[in-house]
């Protein structure tokens, strides 16, 4: 099937990021399924031609081309909606997005977007649940997954106890002190961290070579409360580092997640969201230990394919039950590793989503219309 893939080639954009997350998942299992693809770097085109002249090529190529797909992670303002509903509405090209972030943004992204495709995939539920109320039937309802021809378990012995790869907001930080301060070798890497980011290469064996691999459900979007912005000041995060003082910090950390979590109860904020990582980890036949999230018990089974903690107190607990018992530790990460394979790769969410949208694979496919 000939795909018109629009798409940021690179994290956030910039080259010297490296190559993105939806290149390595999304246009990489696509190739993988020995679709025909037609690559178009939108922000990279934007920043060459400038937005008129790159929404004229993505036309033309439209055009030329004919692809029976479009499929892409568009967000912003770089396209252009009304190009993007001509295509849907106007050519023979069937045109479907996947929404990253409409579980916090789909006020000021999904909303807008929507009628512009034929198909929107959403990650979750409580957007889902956005979707129906203003009468938006266009949604596919998916999960994020893992490029089984990419992320792959790593032979040899286990290199780490304890590891976390992704920035430091929310309670990752306070979690990472809090077991340090238990005694737990733990190391994470990310934007934010001393140990800066990893390449793909590299992160794909910190999975496979952890004991135990943690996992966050926070939100990195939902607003800081006021007692957030005191305890993330400079003043008291610099108690951090100072034997004496350091209960200090972890005080004001503990009592900004609670107040946290009744502001977002008070003010309906996103739950926990299932993140790419959920399936990574298990790919790479790592073991996972992550906070619960909306709907995790579709997808793995807590316990028996990932383990979960809701609170510091049960992060360490859990973690040193997994350190020490190793059996366990193996039987839950090869069920991971096994369920995910079998259900949780993008190429099968691939299939499943052109299967909803109408889109045949192997046979001609008929224009359907938003």
């Amino acid at each position: 099937m000939k795909i018109l893939y629009a798409a940021q080639k690179y994290d956030y954009g910039n080259p010297s990021n490296g190559l993105s997350f939806e290149h390595f998942n999304f246009y990489e299992s696509l190739r993988a399924m020995g679709h025909e693809l037609i690559y178009f770097d939108y922000p990279s085109v934007v920043g060459e031609l400038g937005r008129a002249q790159a929404n004229r090529r993505l036309e033309t190529i439209v055009q030329s081309e004919q692809p029976e797909v479009l499929f892409g992670v568009i967000r912003g303002d770089l396209i252009s909606k009304r190009l993007m509903r001509r295509i849907s509405g106007g050519t023979n090209t069937t045109t479907i997005n996947w929404f990253c972030d409409d579980h916090w943004q789909f006020e000021s992204e999904a909303l807008s977007w929507t009628p512009c495709f034929n198909h929107v995939v959403t990650t979750s539920q409580t957007a889902q649940m956005h979707y129906s109320e203003h009468r938006l039937t266009n949604v596919i309802k998916s999960q994020w997954g893992a490029n089984h021809t990419l992320y792959q378990p790593t032979p040899g012995e286990k290199q780490y106890d304890v590891t976390f790869v992704g920035q430091p907001y929310g309670i990752r930080e306070q979690a990472i002190e809090t077991l340090r301060r238990a005694g737990v070798k733990v190391q994470a890497w990310g934007s934010g961290w001393p140990s800066g980011k990893l390449d793909q290469n590299e992160l794909i064996r910190v999975f496979g070579q952890s004991r135990i691999n943690l996992n966050f459900a926070d939100a990195s979007s939902s607003g800081q409360t006021k007692l957030e912005l005191i305890a993330n000041s400079h003043a008291v995060r610099s108690l951090r580092n100072k034997p004496g003082l350091w209960r200090v910090w972890d005080a004001a950390q503990r009592l900004a997640q609670w107040d946290k979590q009744r502001s977002d109860q008070h003010q309906s904020r996103p739950p926990r969201q299932i993140k790419g990582r959920v399936f990574e980890v298990p790919a790479c036949g790592g073991f996972l230990l992550t906070q619960p999230a909306e709907d995790l018990d579709q997808y793995l089974r807590p316990g028996m394919d990932c383990a979960t903690f809701d609170s510091l107190d049960e992060l360490v607990d859990k973690v040193r039950f997994y350190l020490v018992h190793e059996d366990e530790r193996r039987a839950i990460a090869r069920h991971g590793y096994e369920r995910t394979m079998a259900e949780h790769t993008y190429a099968t969410r691939l299939r499943s989503i052109f299967e909803q949208a109408g889109v045949s694979t192997s046979l001609p496919t008929a224009r359907r219309a938003a």
